[in-house]
């Protein structure tokens, strides 16, 4: 995986009482490049939170189509899209807590990825790899080199074998909200609203196809890995 340079996070952005911004101030400031250095600074802060999470959520999810190097430019590539354009459409929430607002800036960074490989596979992109060797850009080995683990591979696995494309991206939608600390989730309705609107169905047909998703997930999985991938 890569890493903006760019950015100067030892001496990153922060707010008047010497705090960290929030991931809504980040975006605010990345959308404004009237201050290219404050543009760029919050950007890759914006970068260095949510870069190593994303990256783990699409390997598993994409490495078999795009290959390893595939899902590291995909990466590189949706952080490159909030930079020029992204930053400026994003909606922060009206209320919720930093965990909240947290999931939802990664549910939104990998509704990017998600639309970056559906236009990779129906042939209308291709992600350039002259993006990963510009100046600002330099790589961060050891971020690409954790192994991962066998129930996630197992998961990746059944999800690919036993969901159609739509299962398989209802259920990657919920397992980007899913909280292991709390019991019986259910996915916001921005969520919902949003895959009701990608795949031009009603919110109920999103829950019903999640529910059955989980079902058939379930039983496609050995007990241990099941528990660790309902979701719920």
């Amino acid at each position: 995986m890569t890493e903006p340079s760019i950015a100067g996070r030892a001496d990153g952005p922060t707010t008047d009482d010497g705090s960290e911004p929030s991931d809504d101030v980040l975006l605010a400031r990345t959308s404004d490049k009237s201050d290219e250095s404050s543009c760029r600074a919050a950007w890759g802060m914006f970068y260095g939170r949510h870069a190593e999470y994303l990256y783990g959520v699409c390997m598993p999810a994409y490495r078999t189509k795009l290959g390893e190097t595939g899902v590291g430019d995909l990466v590189a590539e949706t952080f490159l899209k909030v930079y020029d354009k992204a930053a400026a459409t994003y909606q922060p929430a009206r209320d919720g807590d930093a965990d909240y607002r947290r999931q939802r800036v990664r549910a939104w960074l990998g509704t990017i990825a998600k639309n970056l490989v559906r236009d990779i596979l129906r042939g209308r992109k291709r992600l350039p790899a002259s993006h990963l060797e510009h100046d600002e850009w330099r790589d961060v080995p050891e971020h690409d080199q954790s192994p991962q683990s066998t129930s996630t591979e197992e998961v990746s696995r059944a999800m690919e074998q036993v969901l159609s494309e739509r299962e398989q991206d209802v259920l990657r939608v919920t397992f980007h909200w899913h909280d292991p600390t709390k019991d019986r989730q259910k996915l916001p309705n921005e969520a919902v609203d949003e895959l009701a609107r990608l795949w031009n169905l009603k919110p109920d047909n999103i829950r019903q196809i999640r529910r059955r998703a989980l079902q058939k997930l379930k039983a496609a999985l050995p007990p241990d890995v099941s528990a660790d991938a309902s979701g719920r």
